[in-house]
């Protein structure tokens, strides 16, 4: 579980390094004095020790959605494993 910064922003650092993590990321928390707004997490870097999320939020504007970062104390679940240990293939849907 990570919180925002000011910006939106929240980093988060591996216990160990990965050489080809796949990250997922959720908004969870409410934002301090939030009016209900729909709120967005995206990843926006990664590297083998660490990886960086940054949480949007809905702006309402008539005819239109704007986005904005979120402000600071949104909760993010976050989960990172490492592709190269668990491998897995999708099974076929084409009646094999």
């Amino acid at each position: 579980m990570l919180v925002t910064e000011e910006d939106g922003r929240a980093r988060l650092t591996f216990p160990a390094e990965f050489s080809g993590p796949v990250l997922t990321v959720l908004p969870v928390g409410p934002e301090p004095e939030s009016d209900g707004r729909t709120m967005t997490a995206a990843i926006e870097e990664v590297a083998a020790g660490d990886a960086a999320v940054r949480v949007w939020r809905t702006r309402p504007r008539r005819g239109q959605g704007v986005f904005a970062p979120s402000r600071s104390g949104v909760v993010v679940h976050v989960s990172a494993v490492d592709v190269t240990e668990s491998v897995w293939a999708c099974p076929s849907r084409s009646g094999a």
